[in-house]
């Protein structure tokens, strides 16, 4: 397994007997908080940092490759394959905002998801498949897809709640 790991610098180790040792990876980039690492398998991977910036890599971590990122600060990313991505987080306006990659990061395409007329966070995302997630965040604030992020439907969960973490069971 890889992980990426905090304090600054960012770092990222790597275990290959469970995590009974483990061998630090250079990162491209050795600033900001790695918000998410996410492992297609043992070789290929991305990993995203708070500022915007982000890597690949197709040799289990020995090296990475940087990829262009749509102009919001991302605070969640799910990577499907090493073509296919979505991250969530916010945009300069302090909205939610969330978009997705089917080239690998060249370009990103903003998702539809709903304005909320406040400013508010996306702070967590899962998906059940490729079709079915789930985004969690500031103020309350739940959505829902089912078609891959094209369409969402907002829920308010109350309040002022905050959820940093979700998990969908398929």
């Amino acid at each position: 397994g890889i992980r990426g790991m905090q304090p600054l610098p960012a770092s990222i180790a790597k275990t290959t007997d469970g995590g009974a040792t483990w061998v630090a990876q250079t990162p491209l980039s050795s600033t900001g908080i790695i918000v998410a690492l996410d492992m297609i398998d043992a070789q290929n991977g991305w990993y995203l940092v708070y500022n915007g910036t982000g890597a690949k890599t197709t040799d289990g971590g020995a090296t990475w490759t940087g990829f262009n990122n749509p102009s919001f600060s991302p605070s969640a990313f799910k990577a499907f394959d090493m073509s296919t991505a979505v991250m969530a987080g916010t945009n300069a306006a302090g909205r939610g905002a969330v978009a997705r990659t089917t080239n690998g990061g060249v370009t990103w395409d903003t998702l539809a998801v709903p304005r909320f007329p406040y400013s508010m966070t996306w702070f967590a995302m899962d998906w059940a498949d490729r079709s079915t997630g789930m985004l969690a965040g500031s103020s309350g604030m739940t959505a829902f897809t089912t078609d891959g992020g094209t369409t969402w439907k907002e829920e308010f969960c109350g309040g002022s709640i905050t959820a940093r973490s979700i998990q969908m069971v398929n």
